[in-house]
């Protein structure tokens, strides 16, 4: 007679533990810390305005349909870690100011739609997550955009705060 079968053990931490879960989210819950909050990448129909047309966000260059779309390497049961980008706006441009490792102001000029403008920013402020390095494993970088508007700037600013509703940057005002 065969040798009977016993069950596969339940316990994760047993040798020849199975799961249905997928192994990025066993070893995350085995091993994230309780201040660490899974964010998923979940997709959101874009903004539409009041006479059904897309909104202005959802029109131009960069896919915007996804919640965390200006984010970079953002994964399932990833946490994220914040640094701050300074930035000034103004009505005919965006400018990044220096920080550690990066020199001189970078310009964007708006010559035309703020939301052509804020894919070259997203672009820009990619840059500057490249110059920080790795966040670390199962992390990501989560950009603080501390915008101060200038005199004029003020519809920019708005529009811009539109446009990057639901991309994972965060945009805070600074007097």
């Amino acid at each position: 007679t065969p040798p009977p079968v016993s069950a596969p053990p339940t316990d994760p931490n047993q040798p020849g533990f199975a799961s249905t879960q997928p192994k990025d989210e066993q070893s995350f819950r085995r091993t994230a810390s309780p201040s660490v909050v899974p964010v998923p990448n979940v997709s959101v129909a874009p903004a539409m305005t009041a006479n059904g047309m897309p909104a202005v966000a959802a029109t131009f260059g960069l896919n915007k349909n996804a919640n965390n779309w200006a984010l970079k390497d953002v994964k399932p049961f990833s946490a994220a870690v914040s640094r701050t980008v300074k930035i000034q706006c103004e009505a005919d441009k965006f400018m990044l100011l220096p920080q550690p490792g990066l020199q001189g102001v970078r310009v964007i000029p708006i010559t035309g739609q703020t939301v052509e403008a804020a894919d070259k920013l997203v672009y820009a402020v990619w840059d500057y997550m490249d110059s920080w390095g790795i966040a670390g494993e199962k992390m990501y970088w989560r950009p603080i955009l501390q915008i101060r508007v200038l005199p004029g700037g003020e519809q920019r600013y708005d529009e811009l705060r539109q446009i990057l509703r639901n991309s994972g940057l965060v945009v805070e005002y600074v007097q």
